[in-house]
């Protein structure tokens, strides 16, 4: 929750409105991370990601809309063209 709370506390400083779902729009998120200059590369991500997943919650507890599917795949290595390939 430290996440949300420095979250409040720039939106209020920043004079944005006292509403949660103002506070978890994607540009309000994005103005926020970027305001902290102590966070670098993967706390930035970890930071949204945490962000993104209470604004789930709360779409889903305030609308009773269903969050937006996670999307995985399978890591492998790009193999090289072969030699015909390359020759066409």
């Amino acid at each position: 929750m430290s996440v949300f709370a420095g979250l409040a506390v720039y939106a209020e400083r920043s004079g944005v409105a006292r509403d949660p779902l103002v506070w978890l729009a994607p540009e309000t998120m994005t103005r926020f991370l970027l305001a902290c200059t102590k966070l670098e590369g993967s706390s930035i991500q970890t930071y949204r990601a945490i962000l993104l997943r209470i604004r789930e919650a709360l779409l889903w507890l305030e609308y009773g809309q269903r969050p937006t599917p996670r999307m995985s795949a399978r890591r492998q290595r790009a193999t090289p063209y072969t030699p015909p390939e390359l020759a066409r």
